[in-house]
């Protein structure tokens, strides 16, 4: 330790890859290090549908 009181972790030193909003807890996809898999070639959360009722349906 160099004695200067640095903290071991800095904002630079932080990952910069995040998983996005949208896929937080979706059954469908993981998160793996740096990039969302995701088994669906299309987004369940952004095909849905409102109806005139204004009611999601998938």
């Amino acid at each position: 330790m160099n004695g200067t009181g640095t903290k071991l972790e800095k904002e630079e030193d932080a990952c910069p890859y995040k998983q996005p909003d949208k896929c937080v807890a979706c059954i469908w996809g993981r998160w793996e290090a740096s990039r969302q898999f995701c088994m669906r070639p299309v987004c369940v959360r952004e095909e849905a549908v409102v109806d005139a009722n204004g009611l999601e349906r998938g």
